[in-house]
């Protein structure tokens, strides 16, 4: 079974290991890290040079790189009262991707422009806010 194994007590595994010369069963009696771990740990170390791995960037890769948001951008700076739907459309024929117009908003709202969803605006630049030195605490 698994369970997470701080930071910390990796790094001493790994001293314990390389600095001491321990072998794996003590090193698993005295941290309760599996020998399976130990050898992972060793082996991660040798790849990056650290004990853990981090994640170049975290959550779930997005629909639209910053390509398509440009491709969107540039339909919108051409034709400014275009719709979501003519916006899906276009991404579709020239880009060949599939995606929903929900998506499409959220991809223009991140980079702050408007659209039309076919009946209104829907208004994404955001609000001028003043500054601090404006503001009393």
């Amino acid at each position: 079974m698994r369970c997470h194994i701080s930071k910390e007590l990796k790094d001493l595994a790994l001293k314990m290991s390389l600095v001491h010369g321990l072998p794996d069963k003590k090193i698993k009696r005295y941290t309760g890290i599996s020998i399976r771990a130990l050898k992972r740990l060793r082996q991660t170390y040798r790849e990056t040079g650290e004990t853990v791995r981090t994640p170049v960037c975290s959550g779930r890769p997005r629909n639209l790189d910053a390509l398509d948001a440009n491709f969107l951008e540039g339909c919108i700076e051409r034709q400014p009262d275009c719709t979501l739907q003519e916006l899906q459309t276009q991404l579709l024929e020239v880009c060949n991707i599939e995606v929903l117009r929900m998506t499409i908003w959220r991809t223009l709202r991140r980079s702050q422009k408007q659209v039309s969803d076919g009946h209104e605006f829907l208004i994404l630049i955001p609000v001028p806010v003043p500054p601090a030195s404006d503001i009393d605490f």
